[in-house]
């Protein structure tokens, strides 16, 4: 995994952290041991806070069950930037980064053990499209610290 940059806070990375396909452990494992301090992601101030930053939604397009005890599913994960209203904003916002949508494609690969438990999480997906998502996060919580809101990616 690549140290993260400066300019993308370590809230952002964590919300980024399932990308690094070099960790085979399951994604909520994944967050627990790269974040900033260890949070537990069956935290619901977790939840609270990260879905206070984004809206994500799914469309799942395909699945298989290629072996025993292994699924793989093909989605599109839709990654909508806050309004600003759950970040104390008293208006909403929907010039960029406020309001962003970025459509991400998504394969996922998934193992479990015999009790539904699962013992590898391999997710890929494109990585423009995740910087597009890591630095619209950024920059609204730059932009809503008083600092640059940066433009909207091409």
């Amino acid at each position: 995994m690549k140290p993260p940059s400066p300019a993308i806070p370590n809230s952002v990375l964590v919300l980024n952290l399932h990308r690094d396909s070099s960790l085979r452990q399951p994604l909520a494992r994944r967050l627990c041991l790269c974040a900033s301090r260890p949070w537990p992601v069956s935290d619901s101030e977790w939840w609270d806070g990260a879905f206070s930053v984004v809206d994500i939604s799914f469309d799942v397009k395909f699945t298989n069950k290629p072996a025993p005890n292994t699924a793989s599913v093909r989605y599109l994960e839709m990654v909508t930037t806050s309004d600003g209203r759950s970040l104390g904003l008293p208006d909403p916002r929907s010039d960029y980064p406020f309001n962003f949508t970025v459509v991400q494609h998504e394969h996922a690969i998934g193992h479990v053990d015999d009790d539904c438990k699962f013992t590898f999480w391999g997710q890929y997906g494109d990585n423009k499209e995740q910087t597009d998502v890591d630095v619209a996060v950024a920059n609204m919580m730059s932009c809503m610290g008083g600092g640059p809101c940066g433009t909207a990616p091409a």
